[in-house]
């Protein structure tokens, strides 16, 4: 859209990162099984409160809880962050008993136990881009910078925060 928009300039757009669903507990307590759709599905059903994030993994989200048929049932017990609260907080206070939020947001979080990824055939990835903005002062510079954080030596860096690169 930003492109569209004339805001960004088309040949500079650049996958950086992806970045997965993750799910996590109060430290601690006992994990359920998350290790294929059908499991995780009976925790969601089994949990007295879930969390999740605002923005496009949270939207997700919500439509996997419609196409399991389950929305309504678990909508009393779902706990949706406002934009720049992180679902490890809740998690982490005990307000939530299963939280879900990308990887990068739950790993380090004193508080809580991250169980690992949605099951693959209903993971939810993000992918974030970077692009030189139409406006730039420098756009020399900032066309440098895409190509260093979209370069494969930083591979290791991206992992070592909980995302993978694009």
């Amino acid at each position: 859209k930003l492109v569209a928009d004339g805001r960004v300039v088309a040949d500079s757009k650049v996958d950086l990162v992806t970045s997965g669903v993750s799910v996590a507990v109060p430290a601690g307590a006992a994990p359920p099984d998350i290790t294929s759709e059908e499991s995780l599905k009976l925790a969601v059903l089994a949990a007295p409160s879930l969390g999740y994030a605002t923005g496009p993994s949270g939207v997700q989200l919500a439509r996997l809880f419609e196409r399991w048929g389950i929305a309504e049932l678990i909508a009393p017990r779902l706990v949706q962050t406002p934009p720049g609260v992180p679902v490890a907080a809740l998690v982490a206070r005990g307000e939530v008993a299963l939280g879900f939020q990308q990887l990068s947001e739950l790993m380090n979080v004193r508080g809580i136990d991250v169980l690992g990824p949605l099951p693959p055939e209903i993971q939810i990835t993000t992918t974030f881009s970077a692009g030189l903005c139409a406006a730039s002062a420098q756009p020399d510079a900032a066309r440098a910078l895409l190509t260093f954080l979209a370069s494969p030596d930083k591979a290791a860096t991206k992992q070592r925060h909980g995302m993978e690169p694009a």
